[in-house]
């Protein structure tokens, strides 16, 4: 990925905040994020604007990590540049330079609940009629990913399952990252 500092020095103003709990764990709805097989068959609003078939690109540092759609993957020429960003353990920032960002933290509340806490906020250069179909557009698929996730979480207390699948660096490589902060985080007690 090509460097974005130049990019990132607008001012985001927050336009709407919410937070609501999930009856799921906060490793399964973080790891959500860091792929996209669901995407094609459960996002296809999202796949109108980028093709969600594709691998992301990443790019990891100590405790944070920077991925998302290659460039070449997305249709819509507003979020070609877009960035998505993780710092470690629970916070994640979608933000497209110059127009708008979505800041996330999903917070633990429980093994099988967490509190997911979402701020959408806007450059002023964007329209007023533009702000509230984009927050809608993310409600939605955020609540699609919500869902998605409560299912494993059913899936995983249901018992069946002891240990999960081998995770691969050319496949997995931002959920392999993830697994191995929070295996450094438990071993060291960072």
């Amino acid at each position: 990925m090509e460097s974005t500092s130049a990019r990132l020095d607008v001012a985001l103003n927050c336009r709407e905040s919410i937070s609501h709990e999930i009856a799921s764990n906060w490793k399964v709805l973080c790891e959500n994020n860091f792929e996209c097989y669901h995407c094609p068959a459960n996002h296809p609003t999202l796949a109108a604007i980028q093709d969600v078939g594709e691998d992301f690109s990443c790019e990891f540092c100590d405790r944070y990590f920077r991925y998302g759609p290659r460039p070449d993957t997305v249709h819509s020429i507003q979020n070609r540049d877009s960035l998505l960003y993780f710092l470690w353990p629970n916070l994640f920032i979608f933000f497209i330079p110059g127009v708008s960002g979505v800041v996330r933290q999903i917070q633990p509340v429980s093994s099988d609940r967490s509190l997911d806490v979402r701020r959408y906020c806007f450059s002023d250069a964007v329209d007023d009629d533009v702000k509230p179909e984009t927050v809608e557009f993310w409600k939605h698929v955020l609540a699609q990913d919500a869902a998605l996730c409560e299912n494993v979480q059913r899936g995983l207390g249901s018992g069946r399952f002891g240990q999960g699948r081998l995770l691969l660096p050319v496949t997995d490589p931002a959920i392999q990252r993830f697994e191995c902060m929070l295996h450094r985080s438990l071993s060291d007690g960072d």
